[in-house]
């Protein structure tokens, strides 16, 4: 696969994952019962505004390791730029950054030992 193709997949399921991880947090507000200052349901309009630093991010981190990223199926892509976005789970509750921790390619290509997908 081409690394255009992994790059576009990579941004497209960073702000799949941004979105979706936004209106997990409307709807933890107004499962709690909370009413801020603003409107919970004005988070999700501006989730796109905060995807485009995450999908930057990703794809810097990705471009500059594509050696260490070396991914062959396309989902694995998708799947990377979704992990990067749980960093937006930390607005519901700081201790959400575990998940982060944990999700991220970099910690799951460190704790493969760096085998990743390919088995080399």
């Amino acid at each position: 696969m081409s690394l255009w193709r992994g790059a576009l997949a990579l941004v497209i399921g960073a702000m799949i994952g941004s979105v979706a991880f936004s209106a997990l947090r409307t709807w933890w507000y107004n499962h709690l019962g909370l009413r801020p200052n603003m409107a919970p349901e004005m988070f999700i309009l501006l989730a796109p505004i905060l995807a485009i630093p995450i999908a930057t991010f990703a794809l810097l981190v990705h471009l500059v390791g594509r050696r260490w990223f070396a991914y062959e199926s396309i989902w694995s892509w998708f799947g990377a730029g979704i992990s990067y976005a749980t960093v937006l789970l930390a607005l519901i509750s700081p201790w959400f950054l575990l998940v982060t921790a944990f999700v991220n390619p970099v910690a799951i290509r460190c704790s493969c030992g760096g085998h990743g997908e390919r088995g080399r």
